[in-house]
């Protein structure tokens, strides 16, 4: 998996990957800490051990994303995998992990 075939998608645009684009649970930690390495707005984690926090919540969205960590002012972040099939959210704070990029946000204009 190289940076090229993976996106960070913005924070609460999708509760989940399109069909075909999610990245698999085993390939989830490399793929953000590729992304993490690439990124302008998260740092790495020096001070902490990287690791893939696995759960079935129902406040992220599911399958692998990044979630920003509001209670730091340093950009920090957890690595998680959210395996809910179902009543995946949107949430701010998580960042979806996709090998597609996400939709452009071009705004539309008569003239």
């Amino acid at each position: 998996m190289t940076p090229p075939d993976l996106y960070l998608w913005p924070a609460g645009s999708t509760t989940e990957c399109p069909e075909g684009a999610s990245v698999p649970q085993d390939d989830c930690l490399e793929a953000a800490l590729l992304l993490i390495e690439n990124s302008d707005y998260f740092q790495p984690r020096y001070n902490k051990v990287s690791s893939l926090n696995v759960n079935d919540w129902n406040h992220t969205p599911c399958g692998c994303f990044l979630w920003n960590d509001s209670s730091t002012s340093n950009y920090d972040y957890w690595i998680d995998f959210d395996t809910s099939t179902t009543g995946c959210v949107a949430g701010i704070l998580g960042h979806s992990i996709c090998t597609v990029p996400p939709p452009s946000r071009r705004v539309l204009r008569n003239t």
